[in-house]
């Protein structure tokens, strides 16, 4: 004898939790063996249980299951990309992968955006916390370098 479920034999929010939980199944085999013919009859017993075990298996929309990014990494992400997120900061980037060895120097950043010198300073000081640029002092003059790790790793989580 087995047991079947459905949305005919239960009510539906019941075959709603059946269909995302199984139930736990125990299968036994049971020999009855009759008088001195030695007659035997097998008969299998499922017992289910009540307590329900929760099974990988695809979502309610039919796509498989995916495991998700764990928390910390999407932190630091997420860090790295509200550094990216902004347009100055989008421009300075730029204007230092477009220079010669990919190192620009604070003072040509300076007048090629509209945003005064300590602004840019504070973007700069930005991209330099998040891991994206390096920044060297020449004298007194600031020069700032893209991290090619750093924009790789970028890349590759984007896709």
């Amino acid at each position: 004898m087995s047991f079947e479920a459905g949305p005919g034999l239960l009510q539906d929010r019941h075959w709603s939790i059946l269909q995302r939980w199984q139930l736990h199944r125990h299968v036994s085999t049971l020999r009855l063996v009759y008088g001195s013919e030695r007659e035997v009859t097998e008969v299998s017993i499922t017992t289910m249980s009540t307590t329900p075990q929760r099974v990988p298996q695809v979502s309610d929309c039919g796509s498989p299951p995916v495991v998700a990014l764990e928390r910390e990494e999407a932190e630091r992400r997420a860090s790295l990309l509200k550094a990216l997120a902004d347009p100055v900061r989008l421009q300075l980037l730029s204007i230092i992968s477009a220079s010669p060895n990919q190192e620009a120097c604070v003072c040509d950043m300076t007048e090629a955006v509209p945003v005064s010198q300590p602004t840019v300073s504070h973007h700069l000081k930005t991209l330099v916390d998040a891991g994206i640029v390096t920044r060297e002092r020449r004298g007194t003059w600031a020069w700032f370098r893209l991290d090619t790790k750093a924009l790789e790793g970028i890349r590759a989580f984007l896709g």
